[in-house]
């Protein structure tokens, strides 16, 4: 299992999948083989396979935030905004301090049309990592959609100095960003997470948004 983790880890989803199917054949009871293949189905862009591993892992372990989080992500990318708030809610419930599950749940509760709720999430986000500029991002996208143009031009001023490469050209216009809610666009590509892996529990992650 650890070189499939190790796979995914450099980006390479089809051999982590491969090592990570032999994982579980050997040992069908292991609830992270499966959060962690969920996360690389996200990878792949398979978010229904990335739902049913999550899945799987919830059975084993319905205490496994980081499934609850991987589940949450895939459905909203699958457009189960509902889903996709529940599971980001319970995952916030078992890890209240990730940042990046309250920005996922944002990102769903704003496509359902909960703006207010969906900002008050990504200002724990960033409370959580100041320097977040996915959450200044949404943050942003929801304050113009709400008629908050001054807060979306802060937001959209801290994007550029956060992350000009990543999210500038959309801060700057490129992408209005009203028109991200509402929608099933991701900003990045992905399910969003910093880093490739988690190490306290040795599980993928993948680099993009939830619900969104």
């Amino acid at each position: 299992m650890w070189r499939g983790i190790a796979r995914a880890r450099i980006n390479d989803p089809a051999a982590a999948i491969s090592d990570l199917d032999e994982a579980i054949r050997l040992n069908p009871r292991s609830y992270v083989a499966y959060c962690n293949r969920s996360a690389v189905w996200q990878q792949k862009g398979d978010y229904t396979k990335a739902v049913a591993d999550a899945s799987e892992a919830i059975r084993q372990n319905p205490q496994d935030a980081e499934a609850y989080y991987n589940r949450g992500s895939s459905r909203g990318r699958l457009g189960e905004y509902a889903g996709s708030v529940a599971d980001l809610t319970e995952a916030i419930r078992l890890r209240p301090s990730d940042p990046e599950y309250y920005c996922n749940r944002g990102i769903s509760l704003a496509r359902e049309g909960e703006y207010e709720q969906a900002i008050l999430d990504f200002t724990e986000a960033i409370r959580l990592r100041p320097r977040y500029a996915k959450a200044y991002f949404w943050r942003s996208a929801v304050r113009e959609k709400t008629g908050d143009r001054t807060g979306a031009s802060s937001d959209s001023n801290e994007v550029v100095h956060l992350d000009p490469q990543a999210y500038g050209s959309r801060a700057r216009g490129a992408l209005s960003f009203g028109s991200l809610v509402g929608t099933n666009s991701q900003p990045d590509g992905a399910v969003n997470r910093s880093q490739p892996v988690r190490s306290e529990t040795n599980r993928v992650s993948t680099t993009a948004g939830s619900g969104g």
